[in-house]
């Protein structure tokens, strides 16, 4: 974690988040750091089938996707970005469909133990989910073999720290949004406009529904 340092005072410890007069790049890379440092372990965890690292692991993966995206769009290339952000992808489908089974699974075992009538009638979905889970669990392992885990982290964090800053080089240069207030307006109407794309198509399929959650969560 890194330390801000102030004129005749000590280092402090860097708060969470990103601040408003901060430049954005360099906000940007605390934070995938901070993510990237904690996504190694939850990977691991997550391949060992634990299950709260499936859910942290896919939390952390939907993080970077968004702070990669914002990455690529202002200070890294476009094209080396999308690779990166094709890998988190990657790692966070597998990892979404073993997390919703085991929501589903706990949904389905809470229900019973609070009527203990339906278990016979349900066993079968039971049975279902189940076996869907471990279907989900050999994909999990597929995804993160500890060679795909580290090439995944290692191209994170050598995309955010090879990120060039948007700062002016010289007294010649033309002025350029630095800062992360200058980029918010624009980050917010973003993602409302990605939610308020869906106005004419809802209601629709599971599939739809599911990527309207999506923005909405964005």
């Amino acid at each position: 974690m890194e330390a801000r340092r102030t004129c005749g005072a000590r280092p402090v410890q860097r708060r969470p988040g990103m601040f408003a007069d901060e430049v954005l790049i360099d906000a940007l890379r605390s934070e995938v750091r901070g993510h990237v440092e904690k996504l190694d372990k939850q990977l691991k965890r997550a391949r060992r089938g634990k299950l709260g690292g499936v859910h942290d692991a896919r939390t952390l993966c939907r993080r970077l996707r968004s702070e990669l995206d914002i990455l690529a769009r202002t200070a890294a290339r476009e094209k080396r970005s999308a690779g990166v952000i094709s890998r988190v992808k990657r790692a966070e489908r597998a990892l979404s469909r073993a997390r919703d089974l085991d929501v589903l699974r706990l949904d389905v075992d809470g229900y019973v133990k609070m009527n203990p009538s339906t278990e016979e009638g349900l066993d079968g979905l039971a049975t279902l989910v189940a076996k869907k889970r471990r279907r989900a669990a050999r994909e999990v392992e597929r995804v993160l073999t500890p060679r795909r885990r580290h090439k995944l982290v290692r191209s994170v964090e050598r995309l955010a720290a090879d990120a060039e800053s948007a700062a002016p080089t010289g007294l010649v240069a033309k002025p350029a949004p630095t800062l992360v207030r200058d980029f918010t307006h624009e980050e917010i109407w973003r993602r409302y406009d990605a939610v308020r794309a869906f106005e004419t198509a809802l209601p629709g399929s599971e599939e739809l529904l599911h990527k309207f959650r999506a923005a909405c969560r964005r």
